[in-house]
């Protein structure tokens, strides 16, 4: 980890939180946003939509003979010029959505839609973001050594 005086630190790390934005229409990862501690708070998840709020350009690749597909395309990619996607609805996890309430606020009222927290323990409220942390429990987390 980066030390507050310059340099690095080694840490040990207990929890890491992968917090992301999926766009439902297409099923595409929007913004992804690694946290490392226990909880993540409103700065994080502002952080998570600010990422969202840059239209999707192709990067420069550095391995070599890996590139994009010609008709390669991302939701946010194709709004031209500066506009921004705002979605209709935000759904979120309840389980630590009331960290950042303050934040889930802001956000709704910035993306002039409506702020859907689901029910607690009840995964069928959010399904594709339930479906996209089963795959990678499935095909990722399963592989981890520890």
């Amino acid at each position: 980890m980066p030390a507050r005086r310059g340099g690095w630190v080694t840490k040990a790390i207990s929890y890491l939180l992968l917090t992301v934005l999926i766009d439902v229409g297409s099923h595409a990862i929007v913004a992804w946003r690694l946290v490392v501690g226990r909880r993540f708070n409103r700065y994080d998840l502002l952080r998570l939509a600010m990422r969202c709020l840059k239209p999707w350009r192709k990067r420069a690749l550095v391995v070599n003979g890996l590139r994009y597909h010609p008709d390669a395309w991302m939701p946010s990619s194709g709004l031209g010029g500066s506009a921004i996607a705002r979605v209709a609805s935000l759904a979120m996890d309840n389980a630590m959505a009331h960290l950042a309430e303050d934040a889930t606020k802001n956000l709704a009222d910035f993306f002039r839609g409506v702020t859907n927290l689901g029910y607690p323990r009840n995964p069928e409220g959010r399904p594709y973001i339930e479906a996209l942390f089963r795959h990678f429990e499935e095909l990722l987390f399963r592989l981890l050594a520890g």
